[in-house]
């Protein structure tokens, strides 16, 4: 009799990380490393969204900085203006995180243009090594500019500024709607074994635990000392603050009183993305603060010791989260506004020093550039097989 393949398909579990291929827009850790100190990411090319710039609408004039050779800029009714007859104006945008050898694209309004030959964008100062582009002859209407990778010398750390330079005597026109992000980011496919630039830094986490159910493996941290780095300007550049979703596997067999961050993507005081083992046993927080407003879900999950899954996710100005096959919780309207870029984006510790330390196991992290759907979501959890 010939062998049946059809009967062995189906008693064959698909491996988990192929049942995801179909979440369109998400990266993931999948966190299965053997040996080594890198946690390889897989990521999906059409995973692009974030803005750059702080206020890309000049709707907050305070995150904007008016240049002393640019005194005819002027901000208001989130325009900004370009109206006197100064040879030099100047506008900065501060904290943009603008990396050497990547590529870029910029996108800008002009309206009311009486006169605009030529203005130039530089990064950091109106200097020539700094220069990303020249634009000549535009007249109103919307543009999309790539900036290439061979940009001068841009510092490969953040808090670069973005500076608009009219160089024409007489310049008057407004300008609007500016957008910066990254294009050059490529699928894990295209990058050679150990240089996807996503991939994570493991910082002592004990790897090759064994998972539960369809998982495979996990990373395991000690409580005190490890935690997984998962920052670069790639994953800064899609996690968009105002549509994504994160999650992934968590694993506790002590479940205590100590404050834990599992997951922790932090700007600074006013602005973070966490999911917290608090310090009432066995109760996670998820937390979304943003411009100083912390939007939060609590849950008793009875702690568990098997693998389960957790998410947030904010899209339309509504912040969920996700535990095990479902939402959990109610909705929480999202009162603040997101600022800033990314300083640290950890898994199982709140800083690098390191504190707030998870005692317990992770495994396959994921980012969405979008909320996922309930049957995604589900999808997700069903897969795991635990």
């Amino acid at each position: 009799m010939p062998r049946s393949f059809a009967r062995r398909d189906l008693i064959t579990k698909p491996s988990y990380e192929a049942a995801l291929d179909s979440i369109a827009g998400a990266d993931h850790w999948h966190l299965q490393e053997q040996s080594g100190a890198v946690a390889l990411v897989t990521n999906d090319a059409l995973a692009l969204g974030r803005e750059l710039v702080l206020d890309p609408g000049f709707d907050d004039a305070t995150k904007w900085t008016l240049n002393t050779l640019g005194t005819s800029w002027s901000i208001a009714a989130g325009v900004a203006h370009c109206t006197s007859v100064d040879v030099f104006c100047q506008i900065n945008a501060d904290t943009v995180p603008i990396h050497q050898g990547k590529t870029y694209e910029l996108r800008f309004t002009i309206s009311n243009a009486a006169t605009f030959a030529q203005m130039d964008i530089y990064t950091t100062s109106a200097s020539d090594v700094n220069k990303l582009i020249i634009l000549t002859s535009y007249a109103n209407g919307s543009y999309i500019i790539p900036v290439p990778a061979a940009v001068g010398t841009i510092s490969p750390s953040p808090g670069i500024s973005l500076v608009f330079l009219a160089r024409s005597a007489g310049s008057a026109f407004d300008m609007d709607d500016v957008s910066f992000k990254q294009t050059d980011i490529l699928a894990s496919s295209v990058y050679a074994p150990g240089t996807n630039p996503m991939d994570g830094t493991n910082n002592s986490m004990a790897i090759g635990q064994t998972a539960g159910g369809n998982l495979g493996y996990r990373y395991l941290g000690d409580g005190a000392t490890t935690y997984l780095d998962v920052k670069s300007a790639e994953h800064n550049s899609k996690l968009n603050p105002t549509s994504f979703q994160v999650w992934l596997w968590l694993q506790k067999t002590t479940w205590d009183t100590t404050e834990r961050d599992i997951l922790s993507y932090t700007v600074d005081a006013n602005n973070w993305i966490r999911i917290v083992d608090s310090t009432t046993a066995g109760t996670l927080s998820f937390q979304f603060r943003a411009g100083g407003t912390t939007e939060e879900v609590t849950l008793a999950t009875g702690s568990p010791t098997t693998d389960v899954l957790v998410g947030l996710s904010v899209a339309g100005g509504v912040m969920k989260a996700w535990y095990r096959d479902t939402q959990t919780g109610s909705n929480q309207a999202v009162a603040g506004a997101f600022v800033g870029n990314f300083a640290t984006m950890l898994i199982g510790a709140r800083t690098t020093t390191p504190t707030f330390v998870h005692n317990g196991a992770v495994s396959h992290i994921g980012t969405a550039n979008r909320e996922l759907s309930a049957s995604e979501w589900e999808s997700i959890y069903a897969s795991g097989g635990v």
